[in-house]
C-alpha cells in the first residue's frame, strides 16, 4: 500500500516544463524527495473505547515529495493545494482500523466488530512561531457509510537544534468529534445486537468523541539514524462514555505509545 501511494504521489508531483528538446528530463523534472522510515513497537488499546492493549511492530513512514506531498505512518497522505503565510489546506486520504471480535470480552461479543477502512477528506493546518493548530475531517471512502470524524489538534513545538533537521519535541491537546454515524457504528447497540447481548438499545448521536493530550519526540542518535517516539492519552466523552462497550467492559481512558529507530534517507 505504501509503494503505491509513493508511486502516486511521485506522479502527482512532476512539474511539467516547456518541451525544448526530445528527451524526457527535458519535458519532467523530479521533485525533491524526503524520506525517513524505519522499525518500531507500538502499545495501544485493541480498539477504541477497550480497556485492554496489545503490543506489535509498527513501522514508521515520514516523508514529503515537493512542497505540495506529504504522508506518514499514523496521519496518511496530503496533497497541499493552498498555501499562504502559515496557512495550508488540501486533501487527505489514511486508514481506519476496525475492531475484531475476538479481540473483545466475552458479555461484549455479541456486538460484533467494526470492518477497517481507508478514508478521505480534507485539512487545513496554521503555525506561527511554535504554535501549530490542525483541522483534519475524514469520512470512510466506502458508499453509504456516514462514518465522518473530525480533529482538532493544537501543539507547541520546540526543535532540537536546527528545525530543518526536523528533530525536536512537539506537545499539545487535541479533541474528536464523530458523526452519528461513526457513534453508532462503534458504539452503538441496535435492536439486534440488544437480543443477542442482553443490552439495551442505545443509539449515541453525533458530537464530541474523545478529548487528550499528544507527545511527540524525535532525537538524532548518530549521522542519520534518529530514535523516534510517542505518547497519546486521550478520555471518552459524550454518549461514547455512556456506552455499554465502554462502561461494561471497556475504559474511558485510552493511553498509546510507541518507539522508533529511523533512518533518514
Amino acid at each position: 500500500m505504501v509503494k503505491r501511494l509513493l508511486l502516486l504521489a511521485a506522479l502527482l508531483g512532476c512539474t511539467p516544463l516547456p518541451a525544448q528538446g526530445g528527451s524526457l528530463a527535458d519535458v519532467f523534472t523530479m521533485p525533491d524527495i524526503r524520506l525517513s522510515a524505519g522499525p518500531g513497537m507500538v502499545l495501544g488499546p485493541h480498539y477504541p473505547g477497550a480497556s485492554g492493549s496489545h503490543l506489535q511492530p509498527y513501522p514508521y513512514v515520514d516523508g514529503q515529495i515537493g512542497n505540495d506531498i506529504s504522508f506518514d505512518s499514523e496521519n496518511g497522505l496530503r496533497l497541499t493545494l493552498l498555501s499562504l503565510e502559515g496557512l495550508e489546506a488540501g486533501l487527505a486520504a489514511g486508514y481506519r482500523a476496525g475492531r475484531a471480535t475476538h479481540d473483545m470480552p466475552a458479555n461484549l461479543r455479541p456486538l460484533h466488530g467494526v470492518d477497517e477502512a481507508i478514508t478521505l477528506g480534507g485539512f487545513a493546518s496554521y503555525s506561527i512561531g511554535p504554535f501549530s493548530l490542525d483541522v483534519e475531517a475524514l469520512r470512510d471512502a466506502v458508499p453509504g457509510r456516514q462514518r465522518l470524524m473530525l480533529e482538532i489538534e493544537s501543539a507547541i513545538n520546540i526543535p532540537f537544534g536546527d528545525p530543518a533537521e526536523r528533530k525536536g519535541i512537539s506537545f499539545g491537546p487535541y479533541l474528536e468529534i464523530a458523526s452519528n454515524g461513526f457513534q453508532q457504528t462503534y458504539f452503538g447497540v441496535d435492536a439486534g445486537q440488544a437480543a443477542d447481548s442482553g443490552f439495551r438499545p442505545f443509539y449515541p448521536k453525533g458530537g464530541p468523541l474523545m478529548a487528550g493530550l499528544d507527545l511527540e519526540s524525535s532525537l538524532r542518535l548518530y549521522q542519520r539514524w534518529s530514535l523516534a517516539g510517542f505518547v497519546n492519552w486521550g478520555r471518552m466523552l459524550s454518549d461514547a462514555a455512556r456506552s455499554p462497550l465502554v462502561r461494561q467492559g471497556g475504559s474511558r481512558d485510552q493511553l498509546s505509545a510507541g518507539l522508533f529507530l529511523v533512518y533518514d534517507f
